[in-house]
């Protein structure tokens, strides 16, 4: 409804401007008619209305409504006695005070330090930090802070809440994407689609606070400890093992070197992937992109881990059961996940055993291809 309105607004400018005829020009009511040009005062005494290609307005005073249409709307410093209403390819709005409502739809919308009543805006990106009595949005991507009275509706993708945000009414999201609600976040209900409920973290709604539910954070852990000692077991079980643990003793000579060729790794993957977004090549589907990522992030410490413990256990101890590598690789697997669910080790620990990794199948391959080249 929103984008199908401000459609209707272009066109009205449209009509309305190419009906005077003038670059600039203001009639007897007080309204001020721009096409191109500045106008000649920063004082509207009602209604200023405008169309072109970009527009800056800094330090206006417009007595009623301010009507604009064009590519790029940028508007900072501005007192506004009406509404505002934009449309066009990027508007940006900063420090602009309005009595009435905000009307804005643009594939880009960033309002910065704004003040009004009501506030509507439509688009594929939209940042809001302000004030106003009520808010309805509708975009693909959506980043609210400042403080609302009212309600506030959040049709969209991907939703994203400060910390500092205050919503005195509801907040009605509709996404199939979940949201995180910062437990600092003074909101005072919440409404999701039914087939959306909120991820289940620990949030403050008004006075109420709700931790996850225990039975959920056990169930994840144990899924999480479950897969990782079946990983670390087929990586000993499996034709290959063997060979893995061999080397893990002869990478890591001399010292270091291991580290340094991860390191070295995980920079060229970094650029090789940013090379390919700047590419005409296409990237695989964001979903099997994600999925590759999360393998990744899965199997990194599952893998460090078994070699962690195969290289090192038996150096410390001498019990034939823990020096067992089955049970070496099981442990190793099982201690590095419980590891990386404590929260600021666990991101430690997934980056270096990333490195890790990388470097343990550099070296390997360095060596293998060595080998060839010197049997041959």
């Amino acid at each position: 409804m929103i984008k199908s309105r401000m459609m209707c607004l272009i066109l009205a400018l449209l009509a309305v401007l190419c009906v005077t005829g003038a670059v600039w020009a203001a009639d007897q009511a007080g309204n001020v008619f721009v096409s191109g040009n500045d106008p000649e005062e920063l004082t509207v005494e009602r209604d200023l209305y405008w169309a072109g290609g970009t527009r800056t307005f800094t330090g206006y005073s417009i007595g009623k409504s301010l009507l604009a249409a064009g590519r790029d709307i940028m508007v900072s410093d501005t007192e506004i006695g009406g509404s505002l209403r934009a449309a066009g390819y990027k508007a940006r709005l900063d420090g602009v005070d309005v009595a009435d409502n905000i009307t804005a739809a643009a594939y880009d919308l960033r309002l910065t330090d704004v003040t009004a009543s009501g506030v509507y805006l439509a688009g594929n990106s939209v940042y809001f930090n302000g004030t106003a009595d009520c808010m309805r949005i509708s975009a693909g991507n959506v980043y609210l802070k400042g403080d609302i009275a009212g309600d506030v509706s959040i049709s969209g993708g991907k939703v994203q809440l400060a910390e500092s945000l205050h919503v005195g009414g509801t907040l009605t999201v509709h996404t199939k994407e979940q949201v995180l609600i910062p437990v600092n976040a003074k909101i005072g209900n919440v409404v999701y689609d039914e087939s959306n409920p909120p991820i289940p973290i620990k949030v403050t709604i008004g006075e109420y606070t709700a931790d996850i539910p225990m039975a959920h954070r056990v169930r994840s852990l144990a899924l999480g400890m479950l897969g990782a000692v079946l990983v670390g077991a087929l990586i000993c079980l499996l034709p290959g093992g063997g060979e893995l643990r061999k080397t893990a003793a002869v990478v890591q000579e001399p010292p270091g070197i291991l580290w340094v060729a991860g390191f070295a790794g995980l920079i060229a993957v970094v650029l090789i992937f940013w090379c390919l977004l700047r590419s005409r090549f296409d990237l695989p589907d964001g979903n099997m992109t994600e999925l590759l990522i999360h393998i990744a992030l899965f199997f990194s410490p599952v893998f460090a881990g078994v070699m962690f413990a195969n290289t090192w256990l038996p150096r410390v101890t001498h019990n034939r059961v823990l020096n067992n590598e089955l049970v070496c690789s099981i442990l190793g697997a099982a201690v590095f996940r419980l590891l990386r669910a404590i929260p600021i080790l666990g991101a430690i620990l997934v980056v270096v055993t990333i490195i890790y990794t990388l470097g343990f199948f550099l070296c390997a391959a360095v060596l293998r291809l060595s080998s060839v080249v010197s049997g041959s």
